[in-house]
């Protein structure tokens, strides 16, 4: 959709008649993210369920909370001590060589489950490190080698996973039901998981758990943020003969979607299948509140989220400005068609 935008294709959202950002069925955080080249280029309502399904969150044991003392972990959230070194102080407690083998695998407990592939990108964007920033023009820029935010919070990620052997190392695999089979099983604290995996691997789970979102930098940063994997967006054709009647049909659709598919995705999908008390239903608000992506993540997929971090951290490889330094070119001439494509139909 960002290549049929750039390529003049679709009307830019905040060009369509009546399409009112402002309403309480459209998502404006996500709306600013996605304003590029100075022109809002689509958004996101609330019939677009993935959305939300494609969201990132976390599940803890609870007997295992109760077990390791940690007390109410939702009023932590409330009261914004729910931090990364929080987190990692937790997830520590939880390690253990259950077999006495002395080699730490698959028979084991950890602090946390997840595949590699979902560890940085989760982590960073809770912490609110923008790898990605837009300029005074609303160009994408590369702001990673450049922020030692950046490279506090990816120190900070290592040291958790690898140094404190929180993490149950799966390098070889991409197996995410089998994670979360590691979490229902009792062998970890905490676990990956999203509003889609509630409603099927953990639904008929028997073990205890609760919804958090992932935490924090630090008490200082004001907001929880959430990963989002991308989402399916729609807009409106620039051969659209009559865009007006179509604005109001999507109007429309988010609107009574707002009014009556949301309240289902959430006391039917999430309240009484997916989690085990009201608690974690306030939780994915929050999550599903401060959600965003990383273009890192999404446009840059192939370059840089998919690949070059992913790879990093499966090698655990600390070489962070090596690294950026590597892929900046990669990154730039990924972006630059867009940038090219924005100026050249945007005039």
């Amino acid at each position: 959709m960002f290549a049929f935008a750039a390529d003049g294709l679709i009307i830019p959202a905040g060009e369509i008649p009546y399409i009112d950002h402002t309403k309480p069925y459209w998502d404006d955080t996500l709306y600013e993210l996605m304003k590029l080249a100075g022109k809002h280029r689509f958004v996101v309502g609330d019939f677009n369920l993935t959305a939300a399904d494609f969201t990132n969150l976390m599940v803890f044991n609870k007997t295992m909370a109760e077990e390791f003392q940690l007390g109410n972990l939702y009023d932590l959230v409330r009261s914004g001590k729910w931090t990364l070194d929080t987190f990692g102080e937790y997830a520590k407690m939880a390690v253990r060589d259950l077999d006495g083998n002395q080699v730490m695998d698959g028979n084991d407990r950890y602090g946390y489950v997840s595949i590699a592939y979902d560890i940085m990108g989760c982590f960073w964007t809770g912490s609110n490190a923008d790898l990605f920033i837009k300029d005074e023009e609303d160009l994408i820029v590369f702001n990673a080698p450049n922020s030692e935010k950046v490279t506090n919070v990816f120190n900070r990620i290592y040291e958790i996973m690898w140094d404190d052997a929180v993490w149950h190392v799966n390098t070889e695999g991409e197996d995410r039901v089998g994670q979360i089979k590691m979490f229902t099983d009792n062998k970890s604290l905490f676990a990956y998981a999203t509003p889609f995996y509630l409603s099927t691997s953990l639904r008929a789970a028997t073990v205890d758990f609760g919804v958090l979102p992932f935490p924090k930098w630090d008490e200082a940063q004001e907001h929880y943020y959430s990963r989002m994997e991308g989402c399916e967006l729609f807009g409106i054709s620039s051969f659209n003969e009559n865009p007006e009647m179509a604005g109001v049909i999507m109007e429309a659709m988010a609107c009574d979607s707002y009014n009556n598919l949301k309240s289902l995705y959430y006391d039917v999908i999430l309240d009484t299948k997916g989690t085990r008390d009201e608690d974690s239903v306030e939780m994915l608000e929050i999550i599903l509140d401060n959600h965003k992506f990383d273009y890192g993540e999404t446009l840059c997929f192939d370059v840089f989220g998919h690949t070059t971090m992913v790879n990093a951290f499966k090698k655990n490889n600390r070489s962070f400005a090596s690294i950026f330094a590597g892929v900046t070119s990669k990154i730039e001439a990924t972006l630059e068609p867009y940038h090219e494509g924005f100026a050249e139909h945007d005039t």
